[in-house]
């Protein structure tokens, strides 16, 4: 069995920089880390160089790009120090993913088969790079921790950080899992078993592939709150929550400062929601900071339902799910 890492890789250490490092750090780090392991300089242990380059790269892939990074320390964050072991099985996934909001399972189905490729590569029936068998080890542990382990856990909050974090896994590690794919259907037993996941459908398409804006799902509530007129102290109340849970930059906190200052069409909220995945994130958002039934509002998300063509009895479900979490 080939030698798996069980724990969370720290880039940041593998870099030698401070989690705090800015842009320019980070890109210095990795330039002075690529060098030093260039197969090169390293012609007895030229294996070892092109590994460690491999991992380098992958790390700066991840540092290198804010939103990657936000979602890489959010990973960090909640998995360092755990092994993967004690947490991370088939009743755990199947749990977590038939636990889902209704209209998030499509994508989350996807995670089934991410933990396909991580259970051969533990196993040592397929051959993947420790750091990536690591990297798809914790975004799993991310997406598995009970809420009660997250203290900033908000319902629809919590499994859109999911979905980014996992989105940043696929996207880093494409070549890997195309790779594993590929591998798999042309195993000489390729009959697929019962119970068990290709692969095929590992890779979204693309506009299921990036989870719905955090700016955007604001721009749902605030459109929401304000159908009746005017913001009242619980409608911003749930705002102010949500957004606090949110690692948001100085230019998007104060992109919520103008929102708040003007009317949002429903137009708007279209053109920023291509699937209906996203848009029954939208629509979700919009119900967790209104009173549901009162007049405006309920007006409010009929129009929105009707712009959004979403399919009969999806609203109920989604209201229903709204007032749970709310409970």
């Amino acid at each position: 069995m080939q030698k798996t890492a069980k724990k969370f890789i720290n880039y940041y250490e593998l870099l030698e920089i401070d989690p705090k490092a800015g842009p320019r750090e980070v890109k210095q780090a990795y330039h002075n880390q690529v060098k030093r392991w260039h197969p090169d300089k390293n012609p007895d242990r030229t294996a070892e160089a092109e590994e460690k380059t491999k991992v380098l790269n992958q790390a700066y892939h991840i540092l290198g790009d804010a939103d990657r990074r936000k979602n890489y320390d959010r990973m960090l964050r909640f998995t360092q120090g755990k092994d993967y072991s004690e947490f991370i099985n088939d009743e755990a996934i199947r749990n977590k993913i038939n636990k889902a909001y209704p209209s998030l399972k499509k994508v989350l189905e996807n995670v089934r088969a991410l933990y396909a490729l991580f259970k051969d590569a533990v196993k040592g029936d397929y051959k993947l790079h420790p750091a990536s068998v690591a990297m798809i080890g914790g975004g799993l542990l991310y997406f598995i921790l009970p809420a009660d382990l997250i203290p900033d856990f908000i319902p629809l909050v919590g499994y859109l950080d999911d979905l980014a974090v996992l989105t940043t896994i696929m996207n880093s590690l494409k070549g890997e899992i195309n790779a594993y794919r590929n591998w798999k259907e042309g195993q000489a037993s390729a009959v697929t078993q019962p119970g068990t996941d290709s692969g095929r459908d590992l890779i979204d398409p693309p506009e299921l592939q990036h989870p719905i804006t955090e700016l955007t799902l604001i721009k749902a509530m605030i459109a929401a709150a304000k159908a009746d007129g005017h913001l009242d102290q619980k409608e911003q109340k749930r705002i102010h929550d949500v957004v606090e849970k949110m690692s948001l930059s100085a230019e998007t906190k104060g992109a919520i400062f103008d929102l708040l200052q003007r009317e949002i069409a429903i137009e708007e909220l279209l053109d920023a929601s291509a699937s209906m995945e996203q848009k029954s994130e939208v629509y979700l958002a919009s119900c967790l900071v209104i009173d549901i039934d009162h007049p405006k509002e309920r007006e409010h998300l009929g129009r929105l339902a009707r712009a959004f063509d979403l399919p009969a009895g999806l609203p109920e479900q989604l209201e229903n799910e709204a007032r749970q979490a709310l409970q």
